[in-house]
């Protein structure tokens, strides 16, 4: 009985591990904080650096943007807050020894994924062209909210401080979209009525076709006559050519005839001045009275 007591008292000796689990718990937990802490803030540089990149292109493309500049301008500033955010942890990242752990570095990787779409978005919603298709899936404000939501998702794990108000932002993206609605108004109606003058042009060429047959018709049987017509001019061209060189050289006749005879009457009426020597006296003249001529 003794040893059987004995042996129940030896079953029952203390046998709680708990305090192990416990310890190992310990050390599970401390090999994780151990391993979040081993990721290096040169693993993070390019990943700074790529935020800093793709942030520099939003800017270009929201400068050019020719539609939805609202919402051009609310995901700008957004990718602007994670931007300043990574670029303080790269100039103090002595003093936030704490944020480069395995978790943030898994984070911010999945930031530069979710920036990267917001830029392709951007880029699709502020040209005409790229821009159509989303207008046909009428998908703009949906993967505009979702864009926003994961991206805010990332930065509340990255505990970056952001302070934007959603239902402003939906708000502006609207007066976006009624203002695209009248921009593609005006540009149907434009078609239209270009569409109306190019109907009335060609009309215009249908009619002027029709006036050539009609002339090409006429002239067709009319031929005989018009080729009489323009023979009959050519022979009063050709005679009236005769006409005019006939009166040329008559012309010309009587101007050599007018020549010749007012020489022959120079020669008649030739003058020629008499030298003072040939000059005779005349005895017979009375004489003067005090030099002067007398009656």
């Amino acid at each position: 009985m003794e040893d059987r007591g004995q042996s129940k008292r030896e079953f029952k000796h203390p046998r709680s591990p708990r305090p192990q689990k416990k310890a190992k718990s310990d050390e599970k937990s401390t090999g994780k904080e151990a391993i979040e802490a081993a990721v290096s803030f040169s693993k993070f540089i390019p990943l700074i650096s790529e935020i800093g990149n793709v942030f520099n292109e939003i800017l270009d493309l929201v400068e050019a943007a020719e539609h939805n500049k609202r919402t051009c301008g609310i995901l700008r500033d957004r990718v602007n807050v994670a931007e300043l955010a990574v670029r303080e942890l790269r100039v103090r990242n002595k003093d936030k020894k704490d944020f480069f752990n395995s978790k943030n570095y898994k984070s911010l990787q999945n930031l530069v994924i979710i920036i990267t779409r917001i830029k392709k978005f951007i880029s699709d919603i502020s040209q005409m062209k790229p821009l159509i298709k989303h207008i046909k899936a009428k998908n703009i404000e949906k993967t505009f909210v979702e864009l926003c939501e994961e991206f805010d998702g990332y930065v509340k794990v990255l505990c970056f401080s952001i302070h934007l108000t959603t239902a402003d932002e939906l708000e502006q993206l609207r007066a976006d979209q009624n203002d695209l609605a009248d921009y593609l108004k005006e540009m149907v109606d434009g078609m239209n009525e270009m569409k109306s003058d190019a109907n009335s042009m060609m009309l215009d060429v249908n009619d002027m076709r029709d006036d050539m047959n009609e002339i090409r018709d006429d002239m067709g049987s009319n031929a005989k006559e018009i080729k009489e017509l323009l023979k009959n001019l050519s022979d009063q061209f050709s005679s009236t050519v005769v006409k005019v060189n006939t009166m040329n050289t008559t012309m010309e006749k009587f101007m050599n005839e007018n020549l010749q005879n007012q020489t022959k009457i120079d020669n008649i009426f030739r003058t020629h001045s008499l030298n003072f020597c040939n000059y005779e006296a005349d005895n017979n003249e009375k004489p003067r009275k005090n030099g002067r001529v007398t009656k």
